[in-house]
């Protein structure tokens, strides 16, 4: 198992805004998620995304996606995997602090697409002036 927040090669892990892709810890539902890589969402409609194409084969994507249990109130995110091709391997929303799993059979692919998309908020409070959209402790699995 590989975690993706481990992964430093810019070849094997990029984001679209071009800069490093962020890792934290992310709490969510009461759980921590030290290993997480996230998105920067700052208005409705935006979308950011991940892309991971690593070095070798692998079989399986996970992770918990959501936003922390501190986020703003009436967020809601949508996350979506697209395979090598963009085409939409599964969509799923959360609100924060109720995260959604993911867990798909990615054998084969030369690479995956990982896009968070503010859906809406009621109001960005965070002192950051972003929400974080996290792949929490996603992970790749040969088996």
């Amino acid at each position: 198992m590989t975690y993706l927040a481990h992964l430093r090669n810019k070849a094997e892990i990029s984001s679209s805004e071009d800069f490093e892709v962020p890792r934290a810890l992310v709490r969510m539902d009461h759980a921590d998620y030290p290993t997480s890589v996230y998105t920067r969402l700052t208005e409705p409609g935006e979308d950011d995304s991940i892309t991971v194409t690593p070095s070798e084969e692998y079989a399986r994507f996970h992770a918990m996606a959501g936003t922390p249990d501190n986020g703003p109130k009436g967020a809601v995110v949508r996350f979506t995997v697209y395979d090598q091709n963009d085409a939409p391997m599964a969509t799923k929303d959360s609100a924060p602090g109720k995260p959604v799993e993911f867990d798909l059979a990615i054998g084969g692919q030369i690479s995956i697409r990982l896009e968070a998309k503010l859906l809406q908020v009621s109001k960005l409070t965070t002192s950051q002036g972003f929400i974080r959209a996290a792949w929490g402790d996603a992970y790749l699995a040969k088996g």
